[in-house]
């Protein structure tokens, strides 16, 4: 890869690394404090059950 390549790279590839984590801690944050305060537990366990999968498709 090319030095001009590699910097369309990182200019892709930080805003990117930057909302997966805050999407991730968004869901996070929606479990722990809507969720589980509110005894929604099966909203909970689905929306870990999709921030899992979007994990796992995101950095596999």
């Amino acid at each position: 890869m090319e030095k001009s390549e590699r910097k369309y790279a990182l200019c892709a590839a930080i805003p990117g690394i930057f909302m997966a984590l805050i999407t991730f801690w968004a869901g996070y944050l929606r479990v722990v404090d809507i969720y589980v305060p509110a005894h929604d537990y099966l909203l909970a366990g689905l929306a870990i059950v999709a921030i899992h999968t979007k994990f796992n498709l995101t950095f596999s």
